[in-house]
């Protein structure tokens, strides 16, 4: 689902046979085109707002950043 707002544009994506996640909407603005937010609805009507910001697009990321060590295994 598609709605223009003030600030850009909002899609909403419902997943009706998914037991955790009933609802997620994200916000998009025009100038520049970029997503600004997320939120995510529960089946209980809980919602989680997950903010964007200072974005990179594009960015190289190093491989050294995806390692996690396990301090249990030492």
């Amino acid at each position: 689902d598609f709605n223009s707002i003030e600030e850009g544009t909002t899609i909403t994506v419902t997943k009706p046979h998914k037991k955790d996640v009933k609802e997620m909407r994200l916000y998009f603005i025009h100038d520049p085109f970029e997503i600004k937010r997320i939120d995510v609805l529960d089946y209980n009507n809980n919602k989680i707002e997950i903010n964007l910001f200072d974005l990179v697009i594009n960015e190289e990321i190093p491989d050294s950043e995806f390692i996690i060590a396990d301090k249990r295994l030492n």
